[in-house]
């Protein structure tokens, strides 16, 4: 099984708006907004990891990475994968939003109120990462580890 480290970003600006990116689709799913972040290459930690994502989704420069929020285990058993997630709430950054994605998965960024962007971020397809997302936008109680188990037959379990 292959195991891959997934870092993501909460940016918020002075207004307390949050940098939504909007994605490509990807699997089955269609365009959804989402915040900053991917996957580590092999010789990269999750730190550096959210750094350069952050960097080429967004154009912005993280100078305090601040606390770390939630993670989330993910084992995808359907498609052969076990994932580390990793949500920072960044404490300082700077730049100009401009994309820079080599990937070309960020077609669009925006700055959402959080009312707004608990109702884009409803319609994100994926659960492992809408879920533990929503809780925290919604101020639901915080919980700091989510375990998650996806079965051949696309039933997810949260343990």
């Amino acid at each position: 099984m292959d195991k891959y480290i997934i870092s993501s970003a909460l940016i918020f600006n002075d207004k307390n708006q949050i940098l939504l990116i909007r994605h490509t689709p990807e699997f089955e799913a269609d365009y959804y907004w989402y915040i900053p972040g991917g996957t580590a290459n092999k010789d990269e930690n999750a730190l550096d990891a959210l750094r350069r994502e952050v960097k080429e989704e967004t154009n912005i420069d993280i100078n305090d990475i601040g606390e770390l929020v939630y993670t989330v285990e993910h084992t995808n058993h359907k498609r052969g994968w076990y994932s580390d997630i990793y949500v920072y709430k960044i404490k300082d950054w700077c730049g100009e939003l401009e994309i820079n994605d080599p990937d070309g998965d960020t077609v669009e960024l925006k700055w959402f109120d959080i009312k707004q962007a608990i109702d884009v971020i409803k319609d994100v397809p994926f659960r492992v990462m809408r879920e533990p997302l929503m809780n925290y936008m919604e101020e639901r109680e915080i919980q700091k580890k989510w375990s998650y188990v996806e079965y051949k037959d696309d039933k997810i379990e949260l343990l």
